[in-house]
Order: structure tokens, then C-alpha cells, then sequence
């Protein structure tokens, strides 16, 4: 007898998403404006999607995006909630909206029949402060300074 072990994790998964904010965190997928240093890809303008993430230091060889190294977690959010992201993974953050604390992706894979990401994210305290694209008005353009 074969055991589906995938199958058995997307299985638990599903019932930890199922227990509330205890365990699975409301939190804010971010993919930020700029150039994505691990990808290469040139985000235009800020992507945001409201999630619920499971945080934890496991090891699962078969659902793992890299290896866990010393200060970094793992994160799992439903496939579903960051329909319209594309692409999500390294360079993107997770801001969890109780505490605002702050994970920097640094990898990641989608998993469980399509249906979870998996992250690897690097915690970091408070240091999300959003798009500023919004805070500069045209009447603080100063044209070329280059004259």
C-alpha cells in the first residue's frame, strides 16, 4: 500500500484554513512597484490581495521551495487568494494585518494539486510603509536637473 502523502498535507491544510485566525493569519500579499531583483521582472504598478496564511518551521522534502535555513519560515497561502498576482514568489512580502509584521519572500512554489504556495520568507519587524507612488504630486516635479 502507497501512501498519497501530497494528498494527505493538502488534506490537513485545508482544516488549518478552516480554524480561524489562531492559526490561519489574515495578512496582505504585497508584490511591490520596481525592478524584482530575483526575478528580473519590472512591476508597474503595486499589486495587493487580502489572504490567510499558515505560518510555521517545518520540513517537507516534497513540498519545499528551497532549503529552511536559520531565520526563515514557511508560509502557505490558498492558491485562490492570490488569483490576479502573477507570479508570486521571491521578492514580494506578506504583511500579516494584526501586528504588521512583515515576511520578505525569498522563494517560493505552488503546490497541493494547484491549489497552495508555499513560501520562504524572511521575517522582518515593521517595515512596511506601502506604495509611496501616491505621496509625490505633479507639483513637486522639478523637471530636469540636469541643466
Amino acid at each position: 500500500m502507497t501512501l498519497d502523502v501530497s494528498r494527505a498535507v493538502a488534506t490537513v491544510l485545508r482544516i488549518l484554513f478552516g480554524m480561524g485566525p489562531q492559526v490561519a493569519r489574515p495578512a496582505t500579499y504585497v508584490k511591490p512597484v520596481g525592478l524584482n531583483r530575483y526575478t528580473g521582472a519590472d512591476v508597474r504598478s503595486e499589486v495587493t490581495r487580502s489572504c490567510l496564511v499558515v505560518v510555521g518551521k517545518w520540513a517537507w522534502p516534497q513540498w519545499s521551495p528551497g532549503v529552511l535555513a536559520a531565520g526563515t519560515e514557511r508560509l502557505v497561502v490558498r492558491a485562490s487568494d492570490l488569483a490576479g498576482v502573477s507570479a508570486p514568489g521571491a521578492g514580494d512580502y506578506v504583511v500579516e494585518t494584526a501586528t504588521a509584521l512583515v515576511w520578505r519572500l525569498v522563494a517560493g512554489l505552488l503546490e497541493g494539486g494547484g491549489q497552495f504556495w508555499l513560501f520562504q520568507g524572511e521575517r522582518h519587524g515593521d517595515e512596511y510603509w506601502g506604495d509611496l507612488v501616491g505621496a509625490v504630486t505633479a507639483s513637486e516635479d522639478r523637471g530636469d536637473l540636469g541643466t
